[in-house]
């Protein structure tokens, strides 16, 4: 694990040959959060510093959030069983993880704002409060795998679409379709910043693999 300035210069580690490859880093205003590939939810100072347990045996499938109290992440389901899938919370402090929500495969993106998690699970479209309650399905008609939000909105790409649609629901508009042609084309990871959305797109052959990132005005 190890940090460099955002200016550029040189890559400082932050842990030397103490953790067991880490993936899944996000980060707020004094510490860096990560999954390790043994199940264990992590947290440690950005100066560096021991790292210390959140939580631990767990299946991650999809990025870590972050909000002012507490760490968001989705587990896949494990092998030999079926729908096992969950988003789980557990307090910065450390406590006990919770389950938000369960019942599906795996989630690919996680993204939260000041009340809900969303997150998509190759098949809906969800949201659930961050208080917990039933968890919403906004899109079921969609492979929805990559997701960004704002103020008023989620935007979603599946294989070959970018879409957006309300927070509180209704119906999906479609901002860009792909054609599908003799080699795969597909949609990938999006943002969105205060007036563009930001995604990748990836073509793949048998001999040929391409990508580009991509940049459509709201």
């Amino acid at each position: 694990m190890g940090s460099i300035p955002k200016a550029g210069g040189v890559a400082a580690p932050l842990t030397v040959g103490t953790l067991n490859h880490p993936m899944d880093v996000t980060a707020d205003a004094t510490n860096i959060y990560f999954m390790s590939n043994v199940g264990a939810l992590m947290s440690m100072p950005k100066g560096g510093g021991p790292a210390v347990t959140l939580a631990s045996d767990q299946q991650p499938s999809g990025p870590i959030v972050v909000d002012d109290t507490s760490v968001y992440w989705a587990n896949h389901t494990p092998v030999g069983q079926d729908g096992g899938g969950a988003i789980r919370k557990v307090a910065k402090a450390g406590g006990a993880p919770v389950t938000l929500a369960s019942g599906f495969q795996i989630a690919y993106g996680v993204v939260e704002d000041d009340t809900s998690i969303y997150y998509a699970t190759g098949a809906t479209l969800m949201k659930v409060a961050k208080a917990g309650g039933a968890p919403i399905t906004l899109v079921s008609d969609k492979d929805a795998v990559w997701i960004a939000v704002d103020d008023t909105h989620v935007y979603f790409t599946d294989s070959t679409t970018l879409s957006v649609i309300p927070k509180s629901g209704g119906t999906p508009k479609v901002l860009m379709k792909l054609e599908p042609g003799g080699i795969q084309n597909m949609m990938g990871s999006i943002a969105v910043d205060a007036t563009s959305i930001y995604w990748m797109r990836v073509k793949t052959a048998t001999s040929n693999y391409e990508s580009w990132l991509m940049k459509m005005p709201k």
